[in-house]
């Protein structure tokens, strides 16, 4: 029963989608991403270029390690180095589903913490687009809602009864001293928090 958080390999894509597909098959975000339906082939061709070419991509997966089985995943966008090809002038998020079987089991905490140990070690914020249901991890592991921005999917073009909001969360590093993403926003995003 224990889990463990390791690097995803590209043997692991299908598997590691597989749980994706699964833990967002009711959330309006599949209906958003692929309208059309999703062509598994031509979509781990595509992550299988992503992760052989994104070098701000750095997808782990959770393991089972009794039954060596893939029960959650997250694909990380580190934006580490100062200039050239891996700046971004806003921090990166990330996607990291448990599949429905596995949840409530401490996989999304672990998923999570990888990511927030590395944002406290590079000193980078964390940003991210949530859904609702992952509000109160998010929320317990110190994160908050920013409310001068707003994501809304809006109903005509989803298909939905109503226009969706999607939650916009945050979690300054320590490094920051107090600073909200607020500030650090109308301050342009400098690398430094002062």
């Amino acid at each position: 029963m224990p889990l463990v958080v390791l690097s995803a390999q590209i043997r692991d894509i299908e598997a590691v989608y597989d749980v994706y597909f699964k833990a967002f098959e009711h959330q309006p975000v599949l209906r958003i991403l692929f309208p059309g339906g999703v062509y598994r082939k031509a979509h781990t061709e595509g992550i299988t270029h992503l992760w052989n070419n994104d070098v701000n991509s750095y997808p782990v997966k959770c393991v089972d390690m009794d039954t060596g089985e893939i029960i959650g995943m997250a694909c990380w966008d580190i934006f580490w180095k100062l200039g050239g090809e891996s700046t971004w002038p806003k921090p990166g998020g990330a996607v990291w589903p448990v599949h429905p079987d596995h949840q409530r089991r401490g996989a999304g905490r672990l998923l999570m913490q990888w990511g927030i140990d590395v944002a406290e070690k590079t000193g980078l914020p964390i940003y991210l687009e949530s859904t609702v249901p992952g509000n109160s991890l998010y929320e317990a592991m110190g994160f908050e809602q920013l409310t001068h921005v707003q994501i809304i999917h809006k109903a005509a073009i989803t298909g939905d009864p109503e226009d969706t909001e999607i939650p916009l969360m945050v979690k300054m590093p320590g490094k920051a001293k107090g600073m909200t993403f607020e500030r650090w926003a109308e301050k342009g995003y400098p690398n430094a928090y002062e």
